[in-house]
């Protein structure tokens, strides 16, 4: 080779590998969009960031309550910005421009809209945008306009009505993946989309779509592979619209309305080549002959939870599918020829979750390229599919078969009695999974002539209860072992001494009851186990030796069992190095001795909840360099012994919540967390006072000197959170924090019952940036009790006893941002007295203020205010001298507030063309009166108000949220035409409710999207007071004295949400309704005063997601199925019984919408709920709410027929029940036909406490073993639980009594199938009644 070909080489070698170093970090920045356990920010604790400062690298900022973008990103340089369900309501111009973001997520903000220059400076950095769930009505197609290395756009969960081609202008040669999921679309129009010639990915899931119109596509949208339709209102699969996608790869259709697979008429020419199909959860019923001669190439096809019933002959010819899901389809039979046309293709056959009891030898037989095959939770005879046939032909056929097969599931909670043998001739079988064996043992002898290829065995819900000496030693292949849902009694030492290969072991609730020792020997084979799991046992004792062969072991599960001692070298450091996570949950351990945990290098988690620990010994967590998480919540432990934890750098999460603290010392925690930031949750405890045993037993008050700092002792901890919320703490001791100052940020001391403040308590937390103490009993607080809190952000004091503040109290903190005194008897507040140039709330609502406290805030703290809760006060009139700066000199008074100009638009732009470049105006300078320069959210409900001058709230320019409701401001004779001028071009949400109307004031506001004018005495609703409220999308009118829907609604077009509840209307006819906008969401029709109400009064609202409406006893025939029939989008329904209705349920009689997946039954008269109740829901997700009624008791009858409901959660809190029986029909999910208990909520009742209701302790097990992905993840008990009581046993927690005195076995509130004869008594009777 020459010198120069070796120096091209290299040079092309420098360049490829530049290349994959910039392809493997974009690559890596696409795949880090959740929070991955950074330190908290320097600037705002509540955040956390990559890197500390100048270069933030990925910020997150999920629930933190902040109003504005921190200011500190403006000045830094910022990979990945992630806002989640904050306030913020406006994003500032150019904000950003400095950032270099590439990635910008602001998800769950009530944004509504985003200034044209938000994103100004992003132009070429931005490559992802997220605006999730921000309320945004439309696309901001001016703020993305310049955004030209933008890739993604997610506008998923927003009210977007409209789209349109324009909207993506500038977008057209950048961007590829745009997400309009879950909004509120109802029309494609023409070439929406045609402007992204280099969109690969379009996500409309969600919306209210019916038809694609034939020119949505027309222009072929070329590199267009991932089109999701799903959770739309499509009636047919569109192959004419689509045709033009010749890229399309990937269709999700799931969830519509669609009810046959073929066109209804023949299409010439038009084939789609697909790779997936998703058809889920449609209206599909039978598979017609050439359901698929449309599709060129269909890789994989999904059918999923339809109800079919039927598949014809040559349902799939010359469909060339890959892989076929038909997974709980109702499914009972099927031909020999069911899969006619796919025998060259098929390799993957999903028939799970049906009826099906044979599957045809022949039809499988056929189908030559089958790999995988799943008929769990069917009732197919495995002996027919494994019998030997007896023709040569057959033979060999069926051999091939056998002998090509990789997976099979054939596992079912009513499977019929198989062997083992049976499977021996499926020689390639990689997963094999089976129920009910023939033989109570596992030998050797029943995997004779099983092939070499086996790795994965699952032999589940069988009635195993022997494990034979080496059972697998001609299987010693397997990797993964299920024996779950079993009950072996006896596993022979050497049962396992061949699995050498074995990495996974899982015996969830697989033991006897008997098996109180775990049986340790056979596991001293397994040398390369790697998770073990034995939950849900009945296991009591754990030898100390029992793991210690298990030198490769990474995951131990043991909860759920009865365990009461966990001992020393239980688990060693020397063995178990890569240990990573013990989970122990719900066991009964009392306490945790010496060295039980220590040496382990690798482990990550310990998960002890729910046990009866009282003592945590000295050194029991030692030496763990890398645990990070240790969670003893909801134990009995009141002591923790000094030194208990040591040398634990790297924990970030320590949870003492519910337990029987009496104390808490910081000298525990000496060197613990060291390396990171440290969360500690003592809440719900019975902590009553504070104390250090090095600090002063005294009251410290200014007459003292401080004590020496020697004399304080040396205790070094690292804790960054500490939660004492919901305990007894009524004293804290003078520098019982002293050992946390220089690193507590974020302390929660609410729900106690504290009295005063300290500067020797709280006055040197000099790291604190969150402070709650609301809900306490607070009235005093030193002038100097943050004296040296300088860094507090957020301070919440509301429901407290303060009646004045200290004018001082937050002098030094120039970094405040929220102030939340509500709930208190504060009736002045002194001037300046929050000087925070960072302010952004203040909330002084539930006080006795009298005037609106202007005086309160430094010029500074009111200009950056934007959200001010006056609510609950005594203020009788806002006068435009509240709102604006007060004058110092009379020479200034001639520069009065002027009234004319419009401040809504603080920025001018110039972008009449594209090509141009922007010209950024500077911005308009207020008058110099202006106070209020940022305020956005004003609220003065609840006041004594009678009187507002006109024009006051035009000094505030930027007032997008007003609330005046329950005071008299229309009173004086002013009917509002003054009230609101200024505000014409900014509100956008108004409040009236309770002003004592009696007309419509005149409002020109021209932008508002929200109006309540509830509980007022209006007639009538004038149209022309409407007309002025074109961009309406909500309105209250409930309570009213309205006799019929009023006409100026339909005016509304752009109308979504509207209530009419309370009003005495009579009637709703089948056209009351028509005028409305079709595309309503939202409707509340409760407490009316109906006598007529026919069926179709709905009929036109295709759009509507939720109904409220009153289940009329005067009403004849009322019926709620036939008023519903043609709203197929509706999700969320809510019935509230009147005074005449003492059971509920018959109403119900009929078939649902298909979406519909949340009932909720109200009313205070209610006592019964009948059979009738989910007999016609058609959705397999439901959640049922029962709540404010008199039902004591919930009939075993209502379980009995739920529809098509297979997934249920019960939401029964607050109301008189006793019992419940348990919904669930088997012992575990995923059962065609039964019902599985997701869910349930039942504090706020007053239970019995017996086993009428404490099935739930057994079905709690159940959910955690397979509702839960992994003991990590998973709430080991609920805290519903923990609030119930139960009266019969005074008053303690159902959590308590559940434990100590409660062992229900999971057939004690079990629901069985009712006898035949009973049902149809039981039917005729009711029918007579009805």
């Amino acid at each position: 080779m020459s010198l120069m070909a070796f120096i091209k080489f290299g040079y092309a070698l420098v360049v490829v590998t530049l290349l994959l170093m910039i392809w493997a970090s974009l690559s890596r920045a696409l795949e880090l969009h959740i929070d991955s356990k950074h330190p908290p920010c320097l600037f705002q604790a509540l955040c956390t960031c990559s890197k500390p400062a100048g270069d933030l690298g990925i910020v997150n900022c999920n629930h933190v309550p902040i109003l504005k973008v921190p200011a500190t990103i403006n000045s830094s340089k910022v990979f990945m910005l992630q806002l989640t369900a904050n306030q913020i309501r406006d994003l500032e111009p150019q904000f950003f421009q400095a950032t270099g973001l590439y990635r910008l997520a602001i998800n769950e903000n009530p944004l509504e809209n985003i200034h044209e220059e938000a994103f100004y400076g992003l132009d070429n950095t931005l490559w992802e945008l997220e605006l999730r769930h921000d309320k945004l009505t439309s696309v901001p197609s001016r703020a993305l306009r310049y955004l030209q290395k933008l890739r993604l756009l997610d506008l998923t969960g927003n009210e977007i009505t409209d789209i349109s081609g324009d909207n993506w202008r500038g977008l057209e040669h950048t961007l590829t993946t745009l997400i309009l999921a879950e909004n509120s679309i109802a029309n494609l129009p023409l070439d929406a989309f045609s402007s992204l010639p280099i969109l690969e990915t379009l996500d409309l899931h969600g919306n209210h779509l019916s038809v694609i119109d034939s020119g949505v596509f027309r222009d072929g949208m070329s590199r267009l592979n991932r089109l999701l339709l799903g959770d739309n209102q499509l009636a047919y699969i569109p192959y004419e619209e689509l045709a033009p996608l010749r890229q399309l790869r990937f269709l999700d259709l799931s969830n519509n309305l669609i009810k046959q697979v073929p066109p209804a008429h023949d299409l010439n020419g038009i084939k789609l080549s697909l790779d997936s199909l998703k058809l889920d959860n449609n209206l599909i019923k039978i598979l017609y002959p050439g359901s698929f001669q449309y599709f060129n190439i269909l890789n994989s096809t999904s059918l999923d939870g339809n109800a079919i019933y039927a598949l014809r002959e040559d349902a799939f010819r010359n469909a060339k599918i890959k892989t076929l899901s038909l997974r709980d389809c109702s499914l009972a039979e099927l031909s020999p020829a069911a899969f006619a046309g796919l025998e060259n293709s098929l390799q993957s056959l999903d028939l799970s979750e049906n009826n099906l009891t044979m599957i045809s030898k022949f039809m499988l037989n056929k189908l030559d390229s089958l790999r995988f095959l799943n008929l769990r939770e069917n009732k197919v005879d495995i002996n027919l599919l494994t019998s030997t046939p007896t023709s040569d032909y057959a033979m060999q056929s069926f051999n091939n078969f056998q002998y090509k097969l990789f997976y099979l599931d054939i596992s079912s909670a009513s499977s019929i009695e198989m062997n083992l043998q049976d499977f021996r001739r499926m020689r390639s079988l990689r997963y094999l999974s089976l129920s009910k064996l023939l033989r109570q043992s596992i030998r050797a002898e029943d995997f004779l002539e099983f092939g070499v290829e086996l790795e994965d065995l699952k032999i589940y819900g069988s009635t195993v209860t022997r494990i034979e000496s080496s059972a697998f030693q001609h299987v010693r292949t397997i990797k993964t072992l299920d024996l779950s849902e079993n009950n072996i009694e006896f596993i022979d030492p050497f049962a396992f001494a061949e699995l050498h290969s074995l990495t996974t072991l899982k015996m969830a609730n697989g033991l006897a009851d008997s098996v109180k020792l775990l049986p340790f020997e056979p596991l001293k084979a397994l040398i390369e186990l790697q998770y073990l799991d034995l939950s849900n046992n009945k296991l009591k004792n754990v030898p100390d030796t029992s793991f210690h062969f298990l030198y490769k072991l990474k995951r131990l599960n043991l909860q759920d069992n009865y365990i009461e001692h966990f001992s020393k070298g239980t688990v060693q450091g020397d063995i178990h190095v890569l240990l990573e996570s013990i989970c122990l949950n719900a066991n009964q351990i009392r306490q945790i001795v010496m060295h039980a945990f220590v040496g382990l290098k690798e482990l990550q988690e310990v998960l002890i909840e729910d046990n009866q620990i009282e003592l945590i010994q000295k050194r029991s967590f030692t030496t763990l360099d890398n645990l990070k998480v240790i969670s003893l919540k909801g134990n009995r432990i009141y002591e923790i012994s000094e030194e208990a934890f040591q040398n634990i750098p790297a924990l970030t999460e320590l949870d003492l919540s519910f337990n029987n603290l009496d104390t808490f010392k910081f000298s525990i925690f000496d060197q613990v967390g060291s390396a990171t930031a440290l969360k500690v949750n003592a809440s719900y405890n019975r902590i009553v006072t504070l104390t250090d045993s090095n600090a002063p037993s005294f009251y410290t008050s200014n007459f003292y000197p401080p004590p020496k700092a020697q004399s304080l002792g040396t205790v070094s901890v690292n804790i960054r959170v500490l939660d004492f919320s919901h305990n007894n703490i009524t004293y804290i001791a003078p520098y019982y924090f002293r050992h946390a100052d220089l690193t507590l940020t974020e302390l929660h001391l609410s729900h106690n019952k504290l009295r005063n403040i300290t500067r020797e308590v709280f006055g040197s937390m000099h790291m604190l940036q969150y402070l709650d103490l609301s809900h306490n009993y607070i009235y005093h607080m030193e002038y100097d009790c943050f004296k040296r809190v300088k860094n507090l952000q957020i301070i919440n004091l509301s429901h407290n006893h303060l009646i004045d503040l200290p004018v001082e109290i937050f002098h030094d903190m120039q970094k405040l941002t929220s102030v939340d005194l509500s709930d208190n008897h504060i009736k002045n507040l002194a001037d300046n007295l929050i000087p925070s140039p960072a302010l952004e709330r203040l909330d002084l609502s539930d006080n006795g203020l009298s005037r609106i406290p202007t005086n309160c805030l430094s010029p500074a703290a009111s200009a950056n205010l934007v959200e001010l809760d006056l609510s609950g006060n005594t203020i009788p009139a806002v006068a435009l001298g509240d709102l604006v700066q007060r004058f110092r000199s009379p020479d200034q008074l001639s520069d009065y507030w002027p009234e004319e100009p419009d401040y809504s638009d603080e920025y001018m732009y110039h972008t009449a063309r594209r090509d141009h470049t922007r010209v950024f105006h500077q911005k308009k300078q207020y008058p110099q009166n202006i106070l209020y320069k940022s305020l956005a959210w004003l609220d003065l409900s609840n006041n004594h108000l009678v009187r507002i001058e006109g024009g006051s709230f035009s000094a505030l320019p930027k007032l997008r949220w007003l609330d005046l409701s329950n005071n008299s401001p229309f009173n004086s004779g002013d009917r509002g035409t003054t009230i609101f001028k200024g505000l014409e071009r900014k509100l956008s949400h108004l409040g009236l409710k309770n002003v004592s109307l009696v007309s419509v004031p005149s409002m020109s506001l021209s932008k508002l999207k929200s109006l309540d004018l509830s509980f007022n005495n209006l007639p009538s609703i004038p149209p022309e007071i409407t007309a002025n409220l074109t961009r309406l999308r909500a309105l209250d009118l409930s309570y009213n004295d309205l006799t019929v829907v009023p006409v100026a609604t339909h005016s509304l077009s752009d109308l979504r949400w509207l209530s009419l509840s309370g009003n005495p209307i009579t009637a709703l006819m089948n056209t009351s309704l028509y005028g409305v906008s079709p595309r309503l969401e939202y409707l509340d029709v409760t407490k009316l005063r109906l006598r007529i109400l026919e069926h179709g009064v709905f009929s036109k609202m295709y759009g509507l997601r939720t109904l409220k409406i009153t289940a009329y006893s005067n009403v004849r025939e009322f019926n709620v199925p036939k008023m519903l029939s043609y709203n197929a989008g509706l999700e969320n329904l809510m019935i509230e019984t009147d005074y005449d209705s003492v059971e509920f349920g018959k109403e119900m009689y009929g078939p649902l919408p298909l979406k519909l997946n949340n009932i909720t039954i109200t009313g205070r008269y209610l006592k019964y709920l009948t059979q009738y109740l989910l007999s016609g829901v058609q959705s397999k997700v439901l959640r049922l709410t029962v709540f404010n009624t008199s039902v004591e008791e919930i009939a075993s009858e209502v379980f009995w027929r739920p529809g098509r409901v297979t997934n249920l959660t019960l939401d029964l809190r607050y109301n008189d029940i006793v019992r419940v029986p348990n919904p669930s029909q088997r012992a575990w999910p995923h059962v065609p036909n039964t019902v599985f208990l997701q869910d349930i909520l039942v504090a706020g009742n007053p239970l019995t406490c017996d086993c009428g209701i404490g099935w739930i302790k057994a079905w709690d097990r159940k959910r955690r073993q397979y509702l839960c992905d992994s003991p990590s993840n998973c709430v080991s008990t609920r805290d519903d639980v923990r609030f119930a009581t139960c009266p019969a046993y005074d008053n303690r927690t159902f959590a308590d009594v559940l434990s100590r005195d409660l062992d229900c076995e999971w057939n004690k509130g079990f629901i069985g199938s009712p006898n035949f004869f009973i049902v149809l008594g039981l039917s005729i009777l009711t029918c007579l009644y009805i």
